[in-house]
């Protein structure tokens, strides 16, 4: 049997409610409060937890997560936090079977595939040995953990390209996503030797590093929602996580000093949401602008875009640097659990979606260029 004491929450990147223990073998928690976060400052989707396992165990204890988002999710469990399976029986994104193997010490689960610092971390220090890139710290977060930016390619190249993620902590799919296109672009492999002959990169990989950690859901360490920092928000509500002026947060003053020193052609922020299918938030405030819909098309047609929201807040990374930059940008959003096919979404999956937005945004600068 699952005891309710066998839940645990005390690792990176861990969120975990109040459990309770609703029938035999049924357990529920909830996911973070938007009443507590706010509004923005909550997807109010995001669980991640685990349970140790001490001899005679059920084979799997059901998890229900109430008080959540309507969503399209693949909850998944892991061993160890690096390797992760969807869940084997799953009645809808918030009520699913979680397996409790045999042999195992502890079982992990969360709603949608994690992404933690220490991955960030791993995959970072691997480009070392890199010829065609290099790493530098962009600046730390108010707890003083680094935030890394990579440059690829040769600064001298005709194009320059700005690539940023990781802005909230459980979209994960947009991390993967910017994973799998530095991995396509340090190949050497002939498309990214292409690539690179046109085009340097500076790519930001995980920009809200305190949330990863820390399991936050959209807000910082200082409980800010980053997207609504780029300015005045015009929020009418009285939301704690949206700050009533612009640029007060660390994370978001490095990514605008960095942008305005690369000074470049193409400015992409990529996202996450929680919905089936993929696609873009915005372009906000200018849907009518022709290089912003280029830019926007040529991404559409490598990524087989389902949704187009020409809405959304005032002040955001795009926003600014389309209006107040004359930089053509794009808010590119991952879906986490299905792709615009239907088609269940895994990690793999996630980095080569991020090969396809990288296709669409090198076709947009070298139609500009040639």
């Amino acid at each position: 049997m699952v005891d309710v004491s066998d839940f645990f929450s005390d690792f990176e990147c861990a969120y975990l409610g109040d459990v309770k223990e609703t029938s035999p073998g049924t357990f529920n928690t909830s996911p973070q409060s938007r009443d507590e976060y706010g509004q923005q400052g909550s997807l109010g989707i995001w669980v991640c937890g685990g349970i140790y396992l001490a001899g005679n165990m059920d084979s799997a204890a059901r998890i229900e997560i109430t008080d959540a988002s309507d969503a399209d999710l693949i909850p998944c469990y892991s061993p160890d936090r690096r390797r992760w399976n969807p869940v084997p029986t799953r009645r809808s994104s918030f009520d699913f079977d979680l397996p409790l193997p045999d042999g195992w010490n502890e079982v992990y689960f969360a709603t949608a595939y994690p992404y933690t610092f220490s991955q960030e971390l791993r995959h970072t220090g691997g480009l070392s040995e890199s010829p065609h890139a290099s790493v530098d710290v962009l600046g730390r977060t108010s707890k003083g953990r680094d935030i890394h930016a990579l440059t690829i390619g040769d600064v001298d190249a005709d194009c320059r390209a700005f690539i940023q993620t990781g802005l909230h902590g459980a979209e994960t799919a947009s991390i993967y996503g910017v994973e799998g296109m530095i991995d396509h672009l340090v190949s050497g492999r002939p498309e990214a030797t292409e690539m690179l002959d046109r085009t340097a990169f500076k790519i930001v990989p995980m920009l809200n590093v305190d949330a990863q950690y820390l399991g936050l859901d959209r807000r910082n360490a200082n409980g800010i929602n980053l997207f609504y920092d780029w300015g005045p928000s015009g929020w009418d509500g009285d939301d704690p996580s949206i700050p009533v002026g612009g640029f007060s947060q660390a994370e978001t003053c490095l990514v605008r000093d960095a942008v305005l020193e690369w000074e470049p052609d193409v400015f992409i922020d990529l996202h996450s949401w929680h919905f089936a299918g993929d696609g873009f938030w915005g372009p906000d405030p200018v849907p009518s602008s022709p290089e912003v819909t280029r830019l926007r098309d040529s991404t559409s047609s490598h990524l087989h875009a389902q949704h187009f929201f020409e809405r959304g807040a005032i002040s955001n990374p795009a926003s600014y640097i389309a209006v107040e930059l004359s930089i053509p940008t794009s808010t590119t959003e991952l879906a986490l659990g299905f792709d615009s096919r239907g088609r269940p979404k895994t990690p793999g999956m996630m980095r080569e979606q991020g090969v396809q937005v990288l296709r669409g945004v090198c076709d947009y600068l070298n139609s500009r260029k040639s």
